[in-house]
């Protein structure tokens, strides 16, 4: 039988593969002011939950390739760093917080994302965000201005993208780039 391993941080600092000295089932975070570095968990399998403080920092591939990785809520940040969450193929459903602006390239690329909650607040959404995700629908908030044509490639089960009549001349140009088959509806 194998020993499920927890860690719960209760001292602000750096989160890193230079100071985890042990494979970790779960992780919980009580406490303001950790910052998880880049690549602090990336391809690790063991890692199979992780609860964030509100003002948790992440990093570029912080959990990169954790195949086993759930988590229920992200941290109140203001942008989900470049291949943050790449290919975590448990993370089947996510709300993006409203602090969040900007998800940054391929942050959920190759995911097991199926439904997610983007809120307004967000403006960016930049090359792969997306990519090769299992998203079937998407509500597109008011508040964007930039979406990169390539943040839903091979999403092959997208198929409806919800917008506001606000973001018409930015759906317009990701409509060119997208499944002809994609259905768009506006929502006002």
């Amino acid at each position: 039988m194998t020993e499920y391993k927890i860690i719960i941080v209760n001292k602000p600092g750096l989160f890193s593969q230079n100071n985890i000295s042990e494979k970790y089932d779960e992780i919980h975070i009580l406490i303001n002011n950790v910052t998880i570095s880049s690549s602090a968990f990336i391809n690790s399998q063991q890692l199979k939950y992780i609860k964030f403080a509100d003002d948790t920092k992440l990093s570029t591939n912080s959990f990169y390739n954790c195949i086993n990785l759930k988590i229920d809520k992200l941290p109140l940040i203001k942008s989900i760093p470049v291949a943050c969450f790449m290919n975590c193929k448990n993370i089947i459903k996510i709300e993006i917080p409203n602090t969040v602006m900007e998800i940054e390239q391929s942050a959920f690329k190759n995911s097991g994302l199926e439904c997610i909650t983007l809120n307004n607040g967000l403006r960016f959404i930049d090359k792969f965000a997306f990519a090769g995700t299992n998203i079937r629908s998407i509500i597109l908030p008011k508040t964007i201005l930039r979406i990169d044509e390539t943040c839903f490639s091979n999403c092959n089960h997208l198929y409806v993208i919800y917008y506001y009549y606000e973001l018409t001349d930015i759906i317009s140009n990701l409509r060119l780039q997208l499944n002809p088959d994609l259905d768009f509806k506006c929502i006002s």
